[in-house]
């Protein structure tokens, strides 16, 4: 599957709500006061901005969604079992609105320019 056929699965994964939080993202959204509907709704609307394919822990993506216009949230997800089996869901590892000075601005990482 090429990438933007599994960005596709991805954003249909959130808007079908087929995805689950771990016990970290729980708490990251929490603190960062999102709600359940707008990550779920960030994620199906959702860019992929790096992929982490050789990670020892599994397949990861980082990716880039809005809550609102001037929020955006970044949303890290394990697919290791959603793209074995669609009938998994995606694990969200952990969503946080990208901040300086890790993140100058939303696409770009510090030192990354």
């Amino acid at each position: 599957m090429d990438q933007p056929e599994q960005m596709s699965a991805v954003r249909w994964a959130f808007a079908e709500h087929h995805v689950v939080n771990s016990f970290h993202a729980h708490v990251e959204v929490l603190i960062d006061h999102l709600t359940t509907a707008a990550l779920l709704n960030a994620g199906a609307r959702s860019e992929l901005l790096e992929d982490y394919s050789d990670r020892p822990e599994g397949h990861r993506k980082l990716l880039l969604g809005y809550v609102g216009p001037d929020w955006p949230v970044h949303i890290v997800i394990d697919v290791d079992a959603f793209e074995a089996d669609f009938s998994e869901p995606i694990m969200v590892v952990t969503a946080y609105r990208p901040e300086p000075p890790e993140w100058p601005d939303e696409l770009t990482r510090r030192g990354q320019r």
